[in-house]
């Protein structure tokens, strides 16, 4: 087929980037690019917005009584429970990460995935530059169609929320047809999800709601001693919500207390695994300000993993 004519997009610093991926790829991309770019043009982008208080907000978006009893339901399917037990997470928790992300598939994004990317490169960040690269060469190399690659208002994509930059080092095919797609395929979206979960997974917990020590409890003054340290906080300084003996395995841990509502509201310990769902976390994106950004989202996940798991129908506060 003849080469396309490139015209303005009618905005001159895009145009101007364009021209300088071009030749910077190489004349062997040019057939491929200039093709690519012939329908691109830049986009408005509107940001999601962020909860006041996300650590709070967040749960109560996420853990949802539909999502909830979808997520059980999904967590018994037998493709599912294969991915968990070959991958030793827990069904629960790959569910947990689906619902939060998308509700399950069912949401795919707003945006053109190559438009997004590429109106942010345009404005001279490399980093971006390199999302665009990867989002292109999946359409190039027959990855996945071009009416496949939708962005949300972050730039993540697909069924678990990904950057482009993220499927090229983490996607699998998890259901054997030579694709890692995880955009029309749950087994795939998952399976990648269980690889990355599966090197720092223990069997241990990860979100647990304790009761705070109280001024009769012998445990007290070694609890406030190790707050005053900053120390990671044993079990043992508390008793469980739901008045079950820890785990071994828990008690052989520590973990990092966490009370959403302040000091009146209820308390949660964040024990060993939910280590790597915050790196799960990190992985997607910056959705809420400062250094524990991905705190609210490993939070909000991991109580949606307890609820799919049969502890509750909605958030504990």
């Amino acid at each position: 087929m003849p080469e396309p004519v490139l015209g303005s997009s009618g905005d001159a610093r895009f145009d101007a980037w364009r021209e300088r991926v071009m030749q910077t790829w190489g004349e062997g991309w040019r057939p491929y690019l200039v093709r690519l770019f012939a329908d691109l043009r830049p986009i408005r982008v509107e940001p999601e917005p962020a909860p006041a208080n996300p650590l709070a907000d967040w749960p109560l978006q996420v853990v949802t009584p539909e999502r909830v009893a979808e997520g059980r339901r999904v967590a018994r399917e037998p493709w599912l429970q294969a991915i968990a037990v070959s991958h030793k997470v827990p069904a629960a928790v790959l569910a947990a990460v689906w619902g939060a992300e998308t509700d399950f598939g069912r949401r795919r994004g707003e945006y053109d995935l190559l438009a997004f990317w590429a109106t942010r490169a345009a404005v001279g960040d490399y980093f971006r530059d390199d999302q665009f690269g990867d989002a292109a060469k999946l359409v190039v190399a027959g990855q996945v169609p071009r009416a496949a690659l939708r962005a949300f208002a972050d730039g993540s994509t697909g069924q678990v929320r990904w950057f482009p930059r993220q499927h090229a080092e983490m996607a699998k095919d998890g259901d054997g047809d030579g694709l890692a797609d995880i955009w029309r395929s749950p087994r795939d979206a998952l399976t990648s999800v269980a690889g990355r979960l599966a090197g720092g997974w223990e069997p241990a917990s990860w979100v647990v709601q304790v009761r705070m020590p109280t001024g009769d409890d012998p445990r007290t003054l070694r609890f406030l001693e190790a707050v005053r340290r900053e120390a990671q906080l044993s079990p043992d300084y508390f008793q469980r919500a739901d008045g079950r003996p820890w785990d071994l395995e828990d008690r052989r841990g520590s973990g990092r207390l966490v009370r959403p509502l302040g000091d009146a509201g209820p308390a949660f310990l964040l024990l060993r695994n939910f280590a790597p769902l915050q790196y799960l976390a990190g992985d997607y994106r910056g959705r809420f300000p400062g250094e524990d950004r991905s705190l609210p989202w490993g939070f909000a996940v991991g109580l949606l993993a307890n609820a799919i798991a049969g502890e509750f129908d909605a958030p504990p506060f």
